[in-house]
């Protein structure tokens, strides 16, 4: 008598190479779920939530894919389960510490495979495996182009909550402009490739966009007092920003940081 199981979520005999990658996608799924104490009911709520059509995906659907009875899952299907969850989709493509069989028989680890996946790999003149050239792809031009624009709001908050004090000019405003410049480039260069860019703030866009000279911005004088002017006028753009005790676009209350 066979008593082998005829579904499950782990690995099978005889599964194929596209079954045994959905069902580490969806133990990556359910592992999400149980760390995040939804049940299944709970979960299928958030994803109908997410397609704007309430009981629209059902607890017995969302049961069927963690019981192994599914061979596959769409790229919309798991856009919504990583919306649900609140999970970046690549975490759920490319489970953290685990292996991935990137095609039939070829395994490497999931931070490889993110890699592999993520960049547009050319080989050179001559042979052999190290000789490669690796440009970045859209995924890791996004990524550098999404934290250059964090890193730039970090430093104008900072500067303006230190030019509302009145105290650490030079450094917080110089930092500031040096990295709204190296937003600039990054904006151009990635519009240059792609053809347009992702939303970015508002505040972080504009003060990209501000025409100064940053070296003259770090000598201090009036490029540095006019790069101030500049960003003072925008702070409404930052508003609800805490910065120490002082909060962006607030009046009447302790401005500055210890």
């Amino acid at each position: 008598m066979n008593n082998a199981p005829k579904y499950s979520l782990e690995p099978l005999d005889g599964d194929e190479w596209e079954v045994r990658r959905t069902k580490q996608i969806l133990r990556a799924v359910q592992r999400d779920k149980e760390a995040r104490r939804l049940t299944t009911e709970a979960l299928a709520e958030r994803c109908s939530r997410f397609l704007g059509e309430p009981d629209s995906v059902k607890k017995a659907t969302l049961n069927g894919l963690f019981a192994g009875k599914r061979k596959t899952i769409s790229i919309t299907e798991l856009t919504m389960l990583s919306r649900a969850l609140g999970t970046p989709l690549w975490d759920l493509i490319y489970p953290v510490g685990e292996d991935i069989e990137v095609r039939p028989g070829v395994v490497m680890s999931s931070a490889d495979a993110l890699v592999a996946d993520s960049f547009l790999t050319f080989p050179l003149s001559g042979a052999g495996e190290n000789n490669r050239l690796h440009l970045p792809g859209r995924l890791v031009d996004t990524s550098q182009l999404i934290t250059q624009s964090e890193v730039l709001a970090d430093h104008v908050v900072r500067a303006i909550a230190h030019l509302r004090a009145g105290v650490g000019l030079g450094h917080h405003l110089s930092s500031a402009a040096y990295q709204a410049f190296e937003l600039r480039l990054k904006i151009a260069s990635y519009e240059e490739r792609y053809g347009e860019i992702p939303t970015l703030n508002s505040g972080v866009r504009e003060v990209a966009e501000l025409r100064f000279n940053r070296n003259e911005v770090a000598q201090g004088g009036d490029a540095a007092d006019q790069f101030a002017a500049q960003l003072l006028a925008i702070e409404h753009l930052f508003a609800g920003v805490s910065i120490g005790n002082y909060q962006l676009g607030a009046s009447g209350v302790d401005k500055g940081e210890e």
